[in-house]
């Protein structure tokens, strides 16, 4: 979602105004937070984050955490705090954007956060633990490490967001339409939702895209994806609108100052590359995939684990279609037990 934040935006800058577009980059310069991207004890190792995108595609690793900083009282009386989550952050929302500048289109590609993986120096783990560490513990640099193992995609820029930047980012656009079929309640997350199409703040669409316990989530994780995926692809038509351009001097600032990415990222002119990518680009040029992956369970020392394992060899295809640029099909468009989801559902 921050992906499409900044890059939607930016596009839109760069055609309407240059000078805008370069001072808000030099006011992007100095207030974007980053994090620090260490490189491997091995100088003969590649980085797992590069800040340089390859002549034909450029990916972006999306993190959202379940860091619990900045929330309000009453969100920590029912999401809990650190410490109630075993004092470690985790990423629990993971996509790969994978992008390609001549054709115009964009990737999204969600991995369910308990899908098994081996992770670099730990073994073997839910995908989601391997940010633990958090965004300036290595974190990031483990996650695309894994992201690569597992796609053979490198992974060339990263946006983190946690909870309560999330909020402010959706409020800091105005919020968003969206159309939900059934009332929808869970006091976990908070969220009461009558049915039907609404607008969802910054606090509505967080419990959105956090819910995993609606009465049809016959497997969560995945429902969840489904729902996040709807989600962005209507941040992509929020911000495809008309009446969005006449804002953008003061949206972009608000937009940026809710995110960290990586050094590379910072810079006026990656964004300008972004910018230049992704111009263009509609709600008609993006996929959204998920891994394909079905529900399954483990035991470590002694303890029953539920987890989601990759679905060979549909995951390797997907994955090779996307790196070379060849049509997706209907691999990963859903899920086991899942209907397929809204955001590759095309309406008039």
């Amino acid at each position: 979602m921050v992906f499409l934040a900044l890059s939607a935006t930016m596009s839109a800058l760069v055609m309407i105004a240059a000078s805008i577009t370069f001072a808000t980059y030099l006011w992007a310069r100095e207030q974007i937070p980053t994090f620090e991207n260490a490189r491997p004890e091995d100088p003969g190792t590649p980085a797992e984050i590069t800040g340089r995108c390859a002549q034909r595609s450029c990916n972006y690793l999306l993190l959202g955490s379940d860091s619990r900083a900045g929330l309000t009282e009453e969100e920590l009386i029912a999401f809990g705090d650190d410490e109630h989550i075993g004092g470690e952050n985790r990423s629990d929302t993971i996509i790969l954007v994978h992008t390609e500048p001549d054709q115009r289109k964009a990737v999204f590609l969600s991995f369910p956060r308990d899908l098994w993986v081996e992770i670099p120096g730990r073994g073997m783990g839910k995908i989601n633990t391997a940010f633990e560490g958090g965004i300036d513990g290595g974190g990031p640099q483990r996650v695309a490490r894994v992201v690569k193992s597992v796609t053979g995609m490198q992974v060339h820029h990263v946006l983190y967001v946690d909870l309560a930047h999330f909020q402010q980012l959706v409020d800091a656009l105005g919020g968003v339409d969206m159309c939900v079929p059934y009332p929808m309640y869970d006091e976990l997350s908070l969220l009461d939702i009558p049915a039907g199409c609404q607008h969802f703040d910054g606090r509505t669409a967080l419990a959105y895209v956090r819910t995993r316990h609606q009465p049809c989530d016959s497997v969560p994780d995945f429902a969840r994806i489904s729902r996040q995926q709807q989600f962005l692809r209507a941040v992509i038509s929020r911000l495809l609108e008309p009446g969005q351009l006449f804002r953008l001097p003061t949206l972009v600032p608000d937009l940026l100052g809710n995110f960290v990415v990586d050094p590379g990222l910072r810079n006026p002119a990656d964004l300008v590359y972004l910018a230049g990518q992704l111009q263009g680009l509609s709600t008609d040029a993006a996929e959204f995939r998920a891994v394909p992956s079905a529900p399954s369970s483990t035991s470590v020392n002694g303890q029953f684990l539920s987890t989601v394992e990759i679905v060979q060899p549909d995951a390797d295809e997907l994955f090779r279609r996307i790196r070379e640029g060849r049509p997706l099909g209907e691999v990963g468009a859903t899920l086991p037990q899942t209907p397929p989801s809204p955001a590759n559902i095309v309406v008039a």
